[in-house]
């Protein structure tokens, strides 16, 4: 039987020290031009949490950042629960004569700090995925890419699917209910001077039987300085809301003040 080779790496992340092991499929492999799915059936140690990888679920080339983008489904045995792993990988070595890649580098480090941040800073709310581990792996010298980096999000996994896949399924009752808990997540980002440049109706999962609304992508994310008070309070007719894919509605007075998203 081969033996098994364990690839271990300190990751130094702003408010949360791990470290990650994989174990059969090295996560330190990588290539621009070679899919993620060898990944499947490999596992993934964060904080002494053994993730085994049962699933690829997207991967996506972000060519400015000089990234790949990946999301995979794994299985926590300390959690005993299903959780994913968003990793950000680093596509070429730096010595490679890449246009602005400082400012891309950094752009892509900022990116992927928003998002940890909104993840970490609004979970309260119960309509994002919970934050679970974060950091960032440092390829070893056996890695196709010697010290390039993968930045790494573990978090839970929400119930539904994304609206979009449902959309024959979903009634306007239903579309009004997730309308007002995008409100109370997109309201309280805005009293924290969050916002989004560019809305994905895809990011919004619905959990039909529980009549409840997840947002799970925050890669779009922004924080700008505009005092809270110089910005109107959001309404289900803002075109924050409505850039998520939402057709206006006919309201009174009293129905554009936000209710509570969750009545008993």
């Amino acid at each position: 039987m081969a033996t098994t080779q364990i690839h271990t790496w300190a990751i130094p992340t702003a408010g949360m020290h791990t470290t990650v092991k994989t174990k059969g499929t090295s996560f330190a492999k990588l290539s621009a031009y070679r899919s993620l799915e060898n990944h499947i059936n490999s596992t993934m140690q964060v904080n002494g949490d053994d993730i085994f990888i049962t699933a690829l679920i997207s991967q996506t080339d972000k060519y400015w950042f000089n990234e790949r983008w990946a999301v995979f489904e794994g299985i926590s045995s300390m959690l005993s629960k299903t959780v994913i792993v968003k990793i950000r990988y680093q596509l070429k070595p730096h010595n490679r004569k890449i246009p602005y890649l400082e400012a891309r580098t950094q752009d892509g480090f900022d990116n992927f700090h928003r998002e940890r941040r909104v993840l970490q800073d609004f979970g309260w709310t119960s309509v994002t995925p919970d934050l679970i581990a974060n950091g960032q792996i440092r390829q070893g010298d056996d890695g196709t890419c010697p010290g390039a980096y993968a930045n790494v999000l573990v978090m839970s996994k929400v119930p539904g699917q994304s609206i979009v896949s449902m959309r024959d399924e979903l009634t306007v009752d239903d579309l009004e209910r997730i309308r007002m808990q995008l409100v109370f997540l997109l309201e309280s980002m805005r009293i924290k001077n969050w916002s989004f440049d560019e809305q994905e109706r895809s990011q919004i999962f619905y959990d039909k039987p529980a009549q409840r609304m997840y947002l799970v992508g925050f890669s779009r994310a922004l924080q700008n300085n505009i005092p809270t008070d110089k910005v109107s309070y959001l309404t289900p007719n803002s075109m924050d809301i409505l850039n998520f894919g939402f057709k206006h509605t006919i309201l009174t007075e009293r129905q554009t003040v936000i209710p509570d998203p969750y009545p008993e």
